[in-house]
């Protein structure tokens, strides 16, 4: 079911070939990849499954008889490159970017979790490719590696924004203050777009629609709802939200508190 959807991806020039890489579910519906925990196999996928296999390449060995594992990392990837045109949800080039600087690698551990995917790889431009090495000038770094650094908050969920198809794909998620001994006001704190699978969205989103209310003026306030700038498009009375377990790993700068 998956060798026909290859057709003319690759450049007519090719010959022979082989790619390292890695086999992924990628979900028709959702268009993302399913993440290790999700229950599904991708050897045992069929045409009739959520999720369908995608090739995700990391790197060339052998061009057209050509044996490239001497040859630089930065040299590969530019023949990488040159040979085939992704082709969405069935084989696809891993992200590429040039890193110099923290601040390089802490974008691209955050947006790599905002894509859902489980971490980075760091490769020095210069590297060979060493089979079965671990080392080699290459180290992975992945989220769950800092859990034991991270806080763990309740947040409720306040308010939410609509993504294609009218779905809200974006929470904003805040915690309860006091006012007086029988009062409390929320303050919105953090947007959560990751952290869930497709089911878990899917169960949230029924559970909380028929409780959505439209954004109109400031009419959330009769609930003690205080937002930042950036309204949300929909909100929802306290008593009829859910609370969520925020691992607090990146926080968004349009956050306010009262």
């Amino acid at each position: 079911m998956y060798t026909p959807l290859l057709k003319r991806v690759f450049n007519i020039n090719v010959k022979s070939i082989i790619l390292d890489g890695e086999m992924m579910g990628w979900n028709r519906n959702s268009e993302i990849f399913g993440s290790k925990g999700m229950n599904f196999d991708v050897k045992n996928l069929s045409d009739t499954s959520v999720h369908r296999p995608c090739f995700c390449v990391f790197d060339i060995l052998l061009f057209n008889g050509k044996i490239l594992v001497k040859q630089p990392l930065k040299e590969r990837v530019g023949i990488l490159k040159d040979i085939f045109e992704p082709r969405k949800g069935v084989i696809q080039l891993s992200s590429i970017i040039e890193a110099s600087s923290k601040h390089d690698i802490i974008k691209a551990l955050n947006d790599s979790m905002d894509r859902k995917e489980e971490g980075i790889v760091f490769k020095d431009p210069d590297s060979i490719y060493i089979p079965n090495s671990r080392n080699g000038n290459w180290w992975k770094m992945k989220l769950e590696y800092f859990l034991g650094t991270m806080s763990d908050l309740d947040l409720i969920i306040m308010g939410g924004f609509y993504g294609k198809a009218k779905k809200i794909n974006e929470f904003i998620v805040g915690v309860s203050a006091p006012i007086d001994a029988t009062r409390k006001k929320y303050l919105s704190l953090a947007n959560v777009t990751t952290g869930l699978s497709t089911e878990e969205w899917e169960a949230i989103r029924k559970y909380l629609e028929p409780h959505w209310m439209q954004t109109i003026d400031n009419n959330y306030e009769n609930y003690r709802l205080v937002f930042g700038k950036i309204k949300p498009d929909v909100w929802i009375p306290p008593k009829k939200s859910c609370i969520l377990e925020i691992l607090m790993l990146k926080w968004k700068k349009q956050l306010v508190i009262s």
